[in-house]
Parts: C-alpha cells; sequence; structure tokens
C-alpha cells in the first residue's frame, strides 16, 4: 500500500516532508507490555505501529507485528486430551515482512514531535502520547490538539439524547467518521486485538484511522474559530498535555494497605450477610432486585417485611436503590442491606477496582509500580468538568464521610516526600455572587463572611454570634442544604430528606430563602430567559464555554417536565461550567510553574498527581514544603484567575500530609 514504510531511507524522506508542515495527526496501535492485560494502560502497552497524516499524505509504520498476510490455522477451541477442558488455539499467519526497529523509528521521529512549532493531533490524544512516552523517553511537546475536544466543545450533547438536531451518537473516531463522511472502514474492531488480525488489515485500519483524525481537525478546526470557541478550545489543548503528565506519574497509593482492607471487608461482608439473613428470617440472594422486592415489599404473613414503597422503578417495580431504602431505616433487614451495600461498594470499587480480580479480564490490576494510573477526561461531562476512569477518583466520596476517610487513607506520599492539598472555599456560591454583584451573599463574601453563615443569619433573621450557640447550629446545616439546593436545582423534596423534615416545612424554607437573596431568583430567571431567547438556547461560562440546551422552550402540557429539567441543567451548568473553567486554568497555572520549577530542581520535582472536583494534591519532596505550598496557591488564586471573580476566592491553607484522608483532620 502507498505510504508503507519499511525502510529507513524510507522513513527519513517522510520525516523530512512532515518537518516541513505547521502541523500532523497520529496514531497508535499497542499490544500488551510487560503484563497481562495492559493493552489498555499506556503507562505499560508497547507500541506496535505508529502512523502519521498531514496535508496530502498519509504513511504507516509497523514495529512488529507479528503476522503476515497469509492465514496458515484459523482461530479455534480443542478439548485436551488429557485435561478435558477446552484451550483457545489463535490463528496463525506466515512471517510479516521485515520491519524497522522501534528504538530507531522513535530515535528518526524525535525531531518532529519535539518541534514546537508543529502541532500534534490526535483522537483521544493522552493514551497515544503516554504510550509513545517509553519510546520517546519523554511526552512530545506541545502545541498538542485533541479532535476528541474539539468535537465536544462543538457538541458538549453529543451522545447525549437531548432534543436538537440529529448528531453523531458518540465522539468515537469510527462513529464521526461515518457521520461526516459516509465511510465505515472497520466492521471487526481490528484495534481491539491488533494481533488476531493480518499485516495487511492493521495496516489499512490505522491508515484510515490517522487520515480521517487529520480531516476531522481540519473541518472542526475552522468551525470553532467561526463559533468563538477559539479561547476556551486553547485552555483545552492546554489541559490535554496536563492530563498526559498526570496519567503518566499517577498517583500513590499504599499497595499493603489496600490488600489488607481487602482481606478485612471480605470477612465483613460475610458478616453482615449472616445478620440480612436473620432479620429477614430466610436465605435468598441479596444481589438479586428481585429476590429483595420479595423480602421487603410482599406481607408480612407471607414471610415479608410488609414495606409500602415509596419509589419505583421504570418498570413500575418498587425500586430498592440506596435513595429508597433510606426511607425505611430503622427496618432491621433495611439497615443490613444498607451496611452491606456500602461495604460492597468499597471492596468492589475503591479495593478490587485498584487491585484487579486475577483471571478476571473485566476488572484488570490498576496499581503498576505502587501508583494508580488513572485516565483524566478532560471531555467526559456536559458541564466542562473532568471524569474520570481506569479507575474512576472522580467519584471518591466526600473527605468527611467515613467512607471518604478510609478510601483517601490508601493514597499515600512516597519515602521523602509528602503531599500537598488544597481545595477551593465555597467556590460554587463565590461564582454564583460573582455574576450577580450584588446582594446578601456578594455582600458576606466582601465582609469574609462564610456563605453559609450568611445565609443562616439571613434566611432565620438572627445575628452571627447566636450561630454559634449550640441551639442554633441547625440553622447552618440547613442554610448549607438551601445552598445546595440553589445551585443543584433541588426540589422542596430533596431539602426536606437531606435536613429530615416535612415537606410543608422545607417548602417554607425555600420560600424565607428567596425573601432573604431576591436577587438570585432573579439572576436565575434571567439566566434562563436569555439562553431561551437565543436561536441555539445556550449559556456561556465564565471562559466561554457553551452548554446548549435543546429542550429550554417548545414543551407544554406533559412534555412541560423536560423544559424545567432543562432550566434547572442549565443554571447548574453555568455555575458548574464556570468552576471546571477554573480548576482547569488552575491546573494549567500549575503545570507551567512545575515545569519552570523542574528545570531549576533537576531530582527534586514536585509534581502534580491528583484533581477531584475543585481539590488539587502535589506530591512534594519534605524539604520543599514550603516552595510547593507557594506554588499551589499561587496556582489557584493568583491574579489571573482572582481577576476572573468579582469576590475574594479561598483555598483556606494548604494541607501538608502523608495520606491524603489527613487533609481534613
Amino acid at each position: 500500500m502507498d505510504g508503507l514504510i519499511l525502510t529507513e531511507e524510507q522513513l527519513v524522506a517522510e520525516a523530512k516532508y512532515f518537518m516541513q508542515q505547521d502541523a500532523f495527526a497520529w496514531d497508535t496501535e499497542t499490544m500488551d507490555g510487560s503484563a497481562e492485560g495492559t493493552r489498555g494502560m499506556p503507562t505499560e502497552n508497547r507500541i506496535v505501529w505508529i502512523s502519521l497524516a498531514t496535508y496530502g499524505r498519509t504513511i504507516v509504520i509497523p514495529m512488529g507485528h507479528p503476522n503476515g498476510n497469509v492465514l496458515l490455522q484459523k482461530e479455534h477451541r480443542k478439548k485436551d486430551p488429557v485435561t478435558k477442558k477446552f484451550v483457545n488455539y489463535p490463528a496463525i499467519y506466515d512471517a510479516p515482512p521485515k520491519q524497522l526497529r522501534p528504538s530507531r523509528v522513535f530515535e528518526l521521529l524525535r525531531p518532529l514531535f519535539f518541534n514546537p512549532n508543529i502541532i500534534k493531533v490526535a483522537h483521544n490524544a493522552p493514551f497515544d502520547l503516554i504510550s509513545s512516552e517509553k519510546g520517546f523517553g519523554a511526552i512530545p511537546c506541545a502545541p498538542i490538539e485533541d479532535t476528541i475536544v474539539h468535537q465536544w466543545l462543538l457538541d458538549e450533547n453529543i451522545g447525549q439524547v437531548s432534543g436538537g438536531p440529529k448528531r453523531p451518537l458518540g465522539k468515537g473516531l469510527k462513529i464521526l467518521t461515518n457521520w461526516y463522511y459516509g465511510v465505515d472502514y472497520d466492521k471487526e474492531n481490528v484495534g481491539k486485538c491488533i494481533e488476531k488480525h493480518p499485516f495487511y488489515k492493521v495496516a489499512h485500519y490505522i491508515h484510515m484511522d490517522t487520515r480521517h483524525t487529520w480531516l476531522l481537525w481540519l473541518k472542526n478546526r475552522r468551525r470553532l474559530l467561526e463559533e468563538d470557541l477559539w479561547p476556551i478550545t486553547a485552555l483545552e489543548n492546554d489541559v490535554t498535555e496536563v492530563c498526559c503528565y498526570m496519567g503518566l506519574i499517577g498517583a500513590p497509593v499504599d499497595v499493603q494497605a489496600i490488600e489488607e482492607l481487602r482481606d478485612d471487608l471480605v470477612k465483613r461482608l460475610a458478616v453482615i450477610e449472616g445478620k440480612i439473613y436473620r432479620a429477614a428470617g430466610r436465605v435468598f440472594n441479596i444481589n438479586s432486585n428481585p429476590q429483595k422486592q420479595e423480602i421487603l415489599f410482599s406481607f408480612k404473613k407471607d414471610g415479608g417485611q410488609g414495606l409500602k414503597p415509596k419509589k419505583r422503578t421504570k418498570t413500575g417495580a418498587p425500586s430498592c436503590d440506596k435513595e429508597a431504602l433510606e426511607d425505611f431505616k430503622g427496618n432491621a433487614v433495611v439497615d443490613a442491606l444498607l451496611e452491606y451495600s456500602e461495604i460492597d461498594k468499597l471492596l468492589g470499587t475503591y479495593v478490587l477496582g485498584y487491585l484487579g480480580v486475577e483471571g478476571d479480564p473485566d476488572k484488570p490490576r490498576r496499581i503498576f509500580n505502587g501508583r494508580i494510573h488513572a485516565s483524566l477526561n478532560q471531555a467526559g461531562t456536559v458541564t466542562g468538568r473532568f471524569s474520570c476512569h481506569s479507575p474512576n477518583l472522580q467519584n471518591i466520596p466526600a473527605p468527611n464521610s467515613e467512607l471518604g476517610k478510609l478510601v483517601r487513607g490508601l493514597f499515600r506520599a512516597p519515602t521523602g516526600y509528602q503531599l500537598l492539598v488544597a481545595d477551593y472555599g465555597q467556590m460554587e456560591l463565590r461564582i454564583l455572587a460573582s455574576y450577580i454583584g450584588y446582594g446578601g451573599l456578594y455582600d458576606g463574601f466582601m465582609a469574609g463572611i462564610d456563605a453559609h453563615t450568611q445565609t443562616a443569619a439571613l434566611v432565620f433573621n438572627v445575628d452571627y454570634d447566636s450561630l454559634k450557640l449550640d441551639e442554633n447550629k441547625w440553622m447552618r446545616k440547613a442554610a448549607k442544604t438551601l445552598n445546595f439546593a440553589i445551585v443543584y436545582g433541588a426540589g422542596p423534596d430533596k431539602v426536606a430528606n437531606m435536613l429530615g423534615m416535612s415537606l410543608e416545612e422545607a417548602k417554607e424554607l425555600l420560600a424565607n430563602h428567596r425573601v432573604a437573596f431576591p436577587e438570585i431568583y432573579k439572576f436565575k430567571s434571567e439566566v434562563i430567559k436569555t439562553a431561551a431567547r437565543r436561536e441555539i438556547p445556550h449559556i456561556r461560562t465564565i471562559l466561554g464555554r457553551v452548554r446548549r440546551m435543546w429542550d429550554l422552550r417548545g414543551h407544554s402540557g406533559d412534555e412541560l417536565w423536560k423544559q424545567w429539567r432543562a432550566e434547572r441543567q442549565l443554571f447548574n451548568s453555568l455555575i458548574q461550567g464556570s468552576l471546571g473553567d477554573i480548576i482547569k486554568l488552575a491546573m494549567v497555572r500549575m503545570h507551567k510553574l512545575l515545569s519552570e520549577d523542574a528545570l531549576k530542581n533537576p531530582g527534586r520535582e514536585i509534581r502534580m498527581i491528583l484533581s477531584v472536583h475543585d481539590e488539587l494534591v502535589i506530591e512534594c519532596p519534605e524539604d520543599r514544603v514550603e516552595e510547593g505550598s507557594a506554588l499551589l496557591l499561587e496556582a489557584m488564586i493568583g491574579k489571573e484567575i482572582q481577576n476572573l471573580i468579582k469576590v475574594p476566592l479561598d483555598v483556606g491553607k494548604v494541607s501538608v500530609v502523608t495520606r491524603w484522608s489527613q487533609a481534613k483532620e
């Protein structure tokens, strides 16, 4: 095929051509690294193919594909005559053509990938960049752009059911290629396991991947400029680089503590299981919803608990999820089931999710050399905030909860280092106050008064000192719940549930809040009305990110709930999206500061390892804690960020800890 590179002479000539361009797209295909099941782990895998595309040119470079083109033996299963078990035998091909050594390929391509004047484009760039670090010895330098991120900035609802025009069903390259160009080039999912396929098929596959990444970049870059999205795109391009470095560094964990916790939790589950059976009076499958429904909601005369369901599933069956069961606390079976669910989640998500389950390919080990290298997904939400996978470090419970402390305690600074932790204080409310620019919330922040204290004082019409009295501390808790309700659009039923009060009491509390803070409700109404009047209903966040909400208008009658949901989501997106902008900007600033610092302090680097919601965690040599703390504060609340917000920012003090859980003690 044209563009297949098998000799050094070919590669030298092609590299010279690409060096003359201002941008190129590239892609890699990988196989397992040193440990089985590491194909999806860019820190551990092995690059076998690399492909590049630019103006009028696409090249494909194999570096150790094991198969030729002639199939000698089909993939099959056969019973072993000794063990009597079926054994899987892979397909066998003839010998592949002679290919270039990876070390030589990376050496010849290094000037191209480390040229700061040439844009490197990829689809899911962090995977390819981190994978290539093993060949180059470093992550290729900026500028870096990711076509997944560009597509997401143009349509954050992609893959979502949200009304509006027809759109692709996801951000995957094959989906987008088929949608925009009508090309369906991979029906066998070749990239999932390239060693199962012949040489020519993998060559064609990566050629098409790279070529269409290039075409997609050209198309979407023009659209981003036309739709005035380039400022937020420039930020996200920088964030891509940050995600690469954080994914490469990983977060240090206490492996022994995780293994000990696993053994303890397995024992605890067995004890709780017995407690459930005794309370129910019989044995049943705890993980079966139909059986739980029978136990909980059937009549007592039939052996059930006789509970009356308050929430139902889409099929009309009584719900057994955590929220539904919370209403029946005090029932022995329910209490034991809730306890079991919490421990089971801890074991499955935060212990086995890290350690993996031996022999289960769907639950691979996520810890390598004492670190978890999770994938921080900058384009994983509709609001602009991060998501995370493999494993998900964004769903770690709140630090003030027992479960949150237990999980965060598993993350430990390496010997000779400390963890420095800082998070924004009440940032959603500061963003809201800044947008409004006057009123009770704004005045409180300008006077240095905590938002929940200010809310309690105005809603309950009491002075600040009286809130310190033990009998009035519930007021601040109620104020915190009200502030949550405003930002997230929670209604009186949610407020009543959170505060343990009646629905009427919750409605009265919300009415009092409206009287105390009329400017919040006026601002919210203006935001929704303005967005609804636009040709495409949308808001823009503090740095210009767009949140499109097609359901904001055009509904009535039985469909009116869609509009109410859209209004709630739109307002939340303005606040959450702006917070996403700020935390991403802080991370970019931190990365630049640390890059400059590393040049001055080789071998004693400070490194950013975690970002969870509005919190940043860095790993710092013990003798550089003061310097690290100053850098962290500058990154998060320095002039560039403070100028975005009209009220003072606050991260409190930087916590210096050995374990992450100690930051909130």
